[in-house]
């Protein structure tokens, strides 16, 4: 009788088994239930991998006036090229003969200048806070020339420096960095005993007071500050 029960109980858990499995094969091969389709088939699974690069000389301008230079060697250095995706109204130059800013506008017909260089730093006027970026690859090392009175050379590199590797006291009365979010200059000086700055970095632009014609040199080996 025992031996009845349990061939009884293994029959029963037999049949619910194979319920279970012929419901499982039916569910997959003719209901529409994605669960077990996705499970057994692994379809919609699949995607795609978007991967953005962001060039290395990349920084953020704005809003209002910002001072910048160029950190990478753009093929391309018009204006409408080089701000193609930042919402400017002026861009200005300094022009070292007549002394004052060349100013270029994308709603003039005629513009004093029409590309922008890796030697030369600007003023934009921007109308939003947002992100910068050029697309070349870095400056080589660099010789400017500086005229006596003001001159706007850049910073051209993607690293940043003490200023005190390249202002020259004897050549160099002062250097001026924009600050931008309370639009004015910082004035650094090296006969002052203190300053409100030491070093420059990527993108930032740079006034300088020239005491006589000279070239500015730049050696990246000298110049980087790790």
């Amino acid at each position: 009788m025992e031996s009845k029960n349990k061939h009884r109980l293994l029959l029963a858990i037999f049949v619910v088994l194979f319920v279970i499995l012929a419901y499982f094969v039916f569910a997959i091969f003719y209901l529409d239930i994605p669960l077990f389709k996705k499970t057994i088939t692994g379809r919609g699974g699949a995607g795609y991998v978007s991967v953005t690069i962001v060039p290395v000389c990349t920084f953020y301008m704005g809003p209002g006036w910002s001072f910048f230079s160029l950190c990478a060697n753009s093929t391309n250095k018009s204006v409408d090229s080089i701000l193609q995706n930042i919402s400017y109204r002026y861009v200005m130059r300094w022009n070292t003969t007549r002394m004052e800013y060349d100013i270029y506008s994308p709603r003039a017909a005629q513009n004093p200048f029409n590309d922008l260089g890796i030697n030369e730093s600007y003023f934009v006027l921007d109308y939003d806070y947002e992100m910068f970026s050029v697309h070349g690859p870095p400056n080589p090392d660099m010789n400017i020339t500086m005229v006596q009175g003001w001159d706007a050379p850049s910073w051209p590199y993607l690293f940043e420096t003490n200023v005190t590797k390249y202002i020259d006291s004897s050549k160099h009365r002062y250097m001026m960095k924009w600050d931008t979010p309370i639009q004015e200059f910082l004035i650094y000086s090296p006969r002052a005993a203190q300053n409100p700055f030491k070093k420059i970095f990527k993108g930032e632009g740079q006034f300088m007071y020239a005491y006589y014609n000279h070239t500015l040199e730049y050696n990246q080996t000298y110049l980087f500050d790790p």
